[in-house]
């Protein structure tokens, strides 16, 4: 029994490093690697930039880079979530 919950943290451990946006595609993590990937690619669609994120709880920063199209569709995907909570929470009239 103890195995099984130990295989089972390992494997939720993995799960949790694994990233499916990164899957075929060399990883950049700096502004410096985005700018040389840049010079190498001729269409606007396909740039990447860097932005820094400060992590929840903490002053430390974590290095974001992607395309322009996955950085908008972050933004509207947490936009979509702040509007679904929002609109679930009810509304007291006095």
């Amino acid at each position: 029994m103890r195995a099984i919950a130990i295989i089972l943290l390992v494997l939720s451990l993995v799960s949790c490093v694994s990233d499916s946006s990164t899957e075929g595609s060399s990883v950049i993590r700096s502004q410096d690697e985005a700018d040389a990937y840049n010079l190498t690619i001729s269409s606007p669609s396909e740039f990447v930039y860097c932005r820094q994120v400060e992590i929840t709880g903490t002053k430390l920063l974590h290095t974001i880079c992607g395309t322009v199209a996955q950085h908008e569709n972050e933004m509207l995907n947490r936009r979509q979530t702040a509007i679904d909570t929002l609109s679930s929470v009810p509304i007291n009239n006095f």
